[in-house]
């Protein structure tokens, strides 16, 4: 994983499931200065049409890549370039809440990935010559099974330059139920306190004990705050600005606490009820890092 030794606490994005304005587009994320790292969801299907994945970056892609369920997005090989450009790291998130198929195949999936989306070569390219910087594992599907054989043969894809960035996205409970012991092969953590007991209040001890757990078994994972950004944003687990900067401070000790993550931007850039005076909860989440 290689991300800019001055970016010690990232802010972290989620984007493609949620439009709340007009203005909503990869390309104007791509030119918010408080983001850091972009995550396009989602690969929703591990294996559809023609053996090969599906996904869905509705509302904002409405056709897909000729025989199979692939979303093709025109403007998002400029976009996803223009995110680089900027300085911005790019991941493709897989699962999502809808995702129920098990990872059976791992090395025929890492290398289908690979292919369409990394640095490998295949005549279908859903985002063109862009290549995206790693990929991240939203998986609820209640089955930790072939995770860790995916990530070490994704690794190995990219090797001998390296660089690959994966990432996961677990509940805050522990252990995950659907990732298990693959959450200790991530580079990147980017834990979901919402829709779970564990959000809110309780982020504080959750945190900690995530925090321990990783730095006896991967120490150079970085933890991120997961929270929604805005209070339809999730069933539960909205917190108020002022709120969030109290818990998320009482986290930013820990010596893998890496920063925020929000679900989404979308919700999150369209999001005024602050009591602060940020311009909106993205500005706030940055200051909060």
């Amino acid at each position: 994983m290689k991300l800019a030794s001055s970016q010690l606490q990232l802010v972290v994005v989620y984007f493609g499931q949620v439009k709340k304005s007009h203005n909503d587009s990869l390309a104007a994320l791509c030119d918010d200065p408080d983001v850091d790292i972009v995550i396009l969801a989602f690969l929703n299907t591990l294996w559809g049409a023609r053996s090969l994945p599906d996904t869905n970056f509705w509302p904002y892609c409405h056709s897909t890549v000729s025989g199979t369920n692939l979303a093709h997005c025109p403007t998002y090989e400029n976009d996803i370039k223009t995110c680089q450009s900027n300085k911005k790291k790019v991941l493709l998130s897989i699962g999502g809440a809808t995702m129920t198929q098990s990872m059976t195949d791992p090395l025929g999936f890492a290398r289908n990935v690979w292919n369409l989306f990394g640095r490998g070569h295949s005549t279908i390219r859903p985002f063109g010559t862009a290549v995206v910087d790693g990929f991240d594992l939203d998986i609820e599907n209640n089955d930790p099974r072939g995770w860790r054989e995916l990530i070490s043969e994704l690794r190995a894809l990219a090797s001998p330059t390296g660089g690959l960035i994966m990432s996961g996205a677990p509940q805050c409970p522990r252990p995950d139920v659907s990732l298990g012991d693959a959450v200790y092969d991530l580079d990147l953590l980017f834990i979901q306190f919402y829709n779970n007991w564990c959000g809110g209040n309780n982020i504080p001890d959750s945190f900690r004990e995530w925090s321990l757990d990783m730095m006896a078994k991967n120490s150079r994972a970085k933890l991120f705050v997961g929270v929604p950004g805005s209070p339809d944003a999730a069933s539960s687990g909205y917190l108020p600005s002022l709120q969030m900067a109290s818990l998320v401070n009482q986290v930013k000790g820990y010596p893998n606490y890496g920063g925020v993550m929000t679900w989404d931007w979308a919700y999150a850039k369209n999001n005024k009820d602050l009591g602060t005076n940020r311009r909106n909860y993205m500005e706030f989440l940055r200051w909060v890092a």
